[in-house]
């Protein structure tokens, strides 16, 4: 069995340290971007993964993205990003935890792999991660940044709900 805390996967009471390669493992090569810039962040910083801001941020560097678009409309810059995660350096939510609700956003929308939106969607469930609370402060909230990445889809938001519920 394996417990998940701060970005660390605890194994037997030996700790492993997620890597790019191993969070971005099946996903499309913007979300594999996104891992690469946010993990070289991260050791700019010293820290031993990004937290949801650094992969936020990453998103905001994007061109053409799905996620891009939605942060951009909804007045979120990458620089304000970028001056709140120079004041920390603290991870705060496991990636684990992120990646796996990154496919399971996926998954429930039947695509076959996860991109930036399903990224975006996974980092909008956490109510509590700093992305969201950042998302929460400049924007309606991160219902609204799910209603419009749904709506790029195509999918009605009442499916989304529905398949959210079971």
């Amino acid at each position: 069995m394996q417990t998940v805390r701060f970005g660390l996967i605890a194994k037997a009471g030996f700790y492993t340290i997620m890597n790019a390669e191993d969070f971005s493992a099946r996903m499309t090569r913007p979300v594999i971007a996104i891992a690469k810039s946010s993990f070289a962040k991260a050791n700019q910083r010293g820290m031993l993964e990004p937290d949801t801001l650094l992969l936020l941020e990453s998103m905001l560097e994007c061109e053409g993205s799905i996620s891009l678009s939605v942060l951009n409309s909804n007045g979120i810059t990458a620089n304000e990003v970028r001056e709140l995660c120079d004041k920390s350096t603290v991870s705060d939510i496991a990636l684990p935890e992120v990646r796996t609700q990154c496919f399971t956003e996926a998954n429930l929308l039947g695509h076959s792999y996860p991109g930036t939106e399903h990224l975006l969607l996974a980092i909008c469930h956490f109510n509590g991660c700093r992305a969201s609370q950042l998302i929460q402060s400049k924007t309606d909230g991160t219902i609204a940044i799910s209603k419009d990445i749904i709506e790029i889809l195509g999918v009605s938001w009442k499916r989304w709900c529905r398949l959210h519920r079971n």
